[in-house]
């Protein structure tokens, strides 16, 4: 994981990056490049990990920095990194038609220095965070919201409405206006969607979205079998594409079967994560266990029984 921030300003330029290769050379994040930006000229850019194989590249004035990993590298043809593969398709495509091509879990921040326009991107299905936050002419980006709060003009206001939503409803709906973030002035860019930033004007769309498909008329066994290739396939690009791979483990049959599926594609047990309570009514460690024997080398049990809400709500708010 590379998780990414950068600011961009008409009058000032752009800087991009990743928080772990920033933290190395002393940056603390966008406050830093914002201090950076005030008395820079116009167009600098830094990729603090341009050196890096995966996460960063620049290709002919197209800076581009990612968090994920795209899988279908090999039928796109591309040899470099990530970030390069990315370039040459802008350069060759354009950032919507470039974005409809990938197969991937990520968030994108490309640069393009020749139209002084910042392009961001998350994944089809929002796996990697991405946030923004517009102020004024400038626009500032990170995987964290935390990492923007501290820029002028945003702030640490929170977003009653999504506080209110996220304490109260079913946790498949708190998320269910997903330009929103806990914070009140800072947004998150929805899954399938990109926004381009350029003269400090913002503008989005959609490259990808759910659409109904014919009715199936085959087999049922063929069916199956397809949905097992696409699940197993699925499970094998992600897991290789982990440096620590690790899963969260319930007892439930989605879980199960993703931990299953990188068991029999690796050829050996993987590391779990299960949270237990005390309590039966919602324990499932005696689901859990029977997948324990041939598919888990490390189970690590999180034990959740009967947490303060209110005092852990209190030291985040001291923090």
């Amino acid at each position: 994981m590379a998780r990414i921030y950068g600011i961009v300003s008409p009058r000032a330029g752009a800087l991009l990056g990743t928080m772990e290769a920033a933290a190395a050379k002393g940056y603390a994040g966008p406050p830093a490049t914002s201090k950076a930006l005030a008395g820079a000229p116009h167009a600098t850019l830094a990729v603090f990990d341009a050196h890096a194989a995966r996460f960063g590249a620049s290709v002919d004035g197209v800076h581009v920095v990612i968090d994920g990993h795209v899988y279908n590298r090999t039928e796109l043809g591309a040899e470099g990194s990530d970030a390069e593969l990315i370039a040459r398709l802008y350069r060759k495509h354009g950032f919507e038609a470039t974005l409809a091509r990938l197969n991937g879990d990520f968030a994108i921040a490309l640069y393009d220095a020749s139209s002084d326009s910042l392009w961001l991107a998350r994944d089809r299905l929002g796996v990697k965070p991405l946030y923004y936050a517009h102020v004024g002419d400038q626009l500032a980006f990170a995987s964290r919201p935390a990492q923007l709060l501290d820029l002028p003009g945003v702030g640490r206001s929170p977003n009653r409405r999504f506080a209110a939503v996220f304490a109260a409803a079913h946790y498949r709906y708190f998320d269910n206006v997903p330009e929103e973030s806990p914070y009140e002035r800072v947004s998150q860019l929805p899954a399938a969607r990109w926004l381009r930033f350029t003269g400090g004007r913002v503008s989005a769309g959609a490259y990808w979205q759910f659409r109904d498909e014919a009715e199936f008329t085959d087999p049922e066994p063929v069916l199956a079998e397809r949905y097992r290739d696409l699940l197993l396939s699925a499970v094998q690009w992600r897991h290789a594409a982990s440096d620590r791979p690790a899963f969260t483990l319930s007892g439930g049959m989605d879980s199960s079967s993703v931990l299953a599926s990188a068991a029999q594609r690796s050829g050996k047990p993987q590391v779990a994560f299960s949270t237990v309570y005390t309590d039966k009514t919602f324990d499932e460690s005696d689901e859990i266990r029977p997948m324990l024997s041939h598919a888990v080398s490390e189970w690590n049990q999180v034990r959740v029984d009967d947490p303060d809400v209110f005092a852990l709500v209190r030291r985040g708010e001291r923090r």
